[in-house]
């Protein structure tokens, strides 16, 4: 926990938001970028009100006084006691809250706040008081992340796409029914008043959907943050009127090489004039105030030239890039698309040495290795240790993903499937879809007999059992891929055994 002077006015940090449940209240953060919640955590009432207090008006020692007021002690006894234990008694609530919600920082000096991002964040729970729940109605387990509604939503506009990329998770199953953009629009209404953050357009190739800008323009008019990917090359005057009526202020864009021949080998396709009209669309964003995040998927194709590819960027004004490490697809996937060790070795210097070079980039790559999907060992399997690697599943519990139809789905790295609908949002609200008798099923035990015949959940302990599926849900994602069906346990699960293999 970094330590703060006794005189320094500090705010909580900007990305923090904060949701008052009927018996708890939820923080997480916020991407500055595609506006995505991301570690959600469960607090306590006082938590949050503790957090809040550092509104960039208060010293750290003045804050710790008001703490005290809020955990109950009489202005008599906040005032006897030395002020180094006042401190150490904040400390100590901080140390906690980031302890379980693994966010670093949670307060952060007034003085290097941005003065609008500032004022933002101080105006926006203007009434810390409102976090208040009354002691008899907490009910508090960090671990049980079921929302009352969604904070994001991840609507697979399209499972079509023009390119054919070596690379590609996506099951790319056709799902031709599309839902009415006037049915969207009541959902887009219902999602914004029920607390929804963020809303990701995602595909396939969501820019495939012919009436694409007219549902942006549609998110924007309701007030709800949405954000996009996408390798389509977009007209000057499209760019202009995305910016202009639909609000469009940022968009990543996905590009793996500064050479125009590796581009057209890892998308795909033919076209010689690829590149070049990317970037110009890229200059033209720019020019239209909208920020471009520029994403390229690391693949033993494009190691070569990594430092040509982000001096290109840099030079064209790009602040936000990443470069992942290839993972193995459940889609298309090739050995050969592993970088080899020595590939990245250098791949990780390459990116350290820019990092150096270019402080103002936000790069978010580096440290790259290969990493296998290897069987937990737990011997013997206790309590403690048998969802030690587990994580939680956000499907239904704080996050919901849409397919083109209108159905909710479990995943969109799932092939379509109707077992893995949880919903249907064409004739479902969203409350009545969150709420309903498959999400609730979705989020219970499954029947023992649903599983095969060889599948370690037909004898799991109850205790266990009923946890797994309560709390966590099985990562149907990650058993597809290893078995090419769902029904059987978690791979994280110490009961299932298998071969190692490599996944990045």
């Amino acid at each position: 926990m970094q330590k703060f002077l006794s005189h320094q006015k500090l705010i909580y940090n900007p990305e923090l938001r904060f949701r008052k449940e009927e018996h708890r209240c939820i923080a997480y953060t916020i991407d500055d970028f595609f506006y995505s919640p991301d570690k959600v955590s469960v607090l306590l009432p006082q938590e949050v009100i503790t957090l809040l207090l550092f509104d960039g008006e208060h010293t750290f020692l003045e804050v710790a006084k008001n703490v005290s007021y809020v955990f109950g002690l009489s202005h008599e006894e906040v005032e006897s006691l030395p002020l180094d234990k006042l401190e150490t008694m904040l400390y100590n609530s901080l140390e906690l809250i980031e302890k379980r919600t693994n966010i670093v920082p949670l307060v952060v000096d007034a003085e290097t706040v941005k003065p609008h991002l500032l004022k933002e964040t101080q105006n926006r729970y203007p009434n810390p008081g409102y976090f208040v729940i009354s002691k008899e109605n907490i009910i508090f387990n960090p671990r049980d992340l079921r929302l009352s509604s969604p904070l994001s939503v991840n609507y697979n506009v399209m499972t079509s796409c023009g390119f054919k990329c070596k690379y590609c998770y996506h099951p790319l199953v056709n799902v031709k029914d599309l839902i009415s953009l006037d049915r969207l629009k009541t959902i887009f209404t219902e999602l914004k008043e029920s607390g929804c953050e963020s809303f990701m357009l995602t595909g396939g190739d969501p820019m495939l959907r012919a009436d694409i800008d007219e549902m942006m323009k549609a998110l924007h008019d309701v007030g709800l943050y949405y954000s996009l990917s996408t390798k389509s090359v977009l007209t000057d005057e499209r760019i202009k009127k995305l910016r202009n009526e639909a609000g469009l202020t940022g968009m990543q864009i996905s590009l793996d090489s500064s050479n125009s021949e590796t581009v057209k080998y890892l998308l795909g396709i033919n076209d010689d004039e690829y590149l070049t009209k990317l970037l110009h669309m890229i200059d033209t964003m720019q020019q239209n105030d909208i920020d471009v995040r520029v994403k390229a998927v690391l693949t033993s194709y494009n190691v070569q030239g990594l430092d040509e590819y982000l001096d290109l960027l840099y030079d064209k004004g790009i602040r936000r890039m990443q470069v992942v490490q290839y993972g193995r697809s459940g889609t298309r996937h090739t050995d050969d698309l592993f970088p080899t060790e020595d590939q990245l070795k250098i791949a990780s210097d390459i990116v350290e040495n820019f990092k150096q070079l270019h402080t103002d980039v936000q790069l978010t790559a580096g440290g790259f290795a290969p990493s296998y999907d290897e069987p937990v060992i737990a011997d013997p399997i206790t309590n403690e240790n048998i969802f030690a690697k587990r994580a939680i599943c956000n499907a239904g519990r704080f996050s919901m993903t849409m397919m083109p139809n209108g159905e909710v789905f479990v995943c969109e790295q799932l092939p379509y499937d109707k077992r893995y609908v949880l919903g249907d949002l064409r004739s479902m609200s969203v409350n009545e879809c969150w709420n309903g008798e498959l999400m609730t099923t979705w989020l219970s035990p499954p029947s023992r007999d649903s599983f095969a015949e060889n599948s370690p959940c037909r004898s799991c302990k109850d205790e266990h059992f009923t946890e797994c599926h309560k709390v966590y849900s099985r990562c149907l994602r990650f058993i597809y891929e290893h078995t090419g069906d769902t029904s059987t346990c978690d791979i994280k699960c110490p009961h299932y055994k298998f071969e190692a293999r490599r996944i990045t």
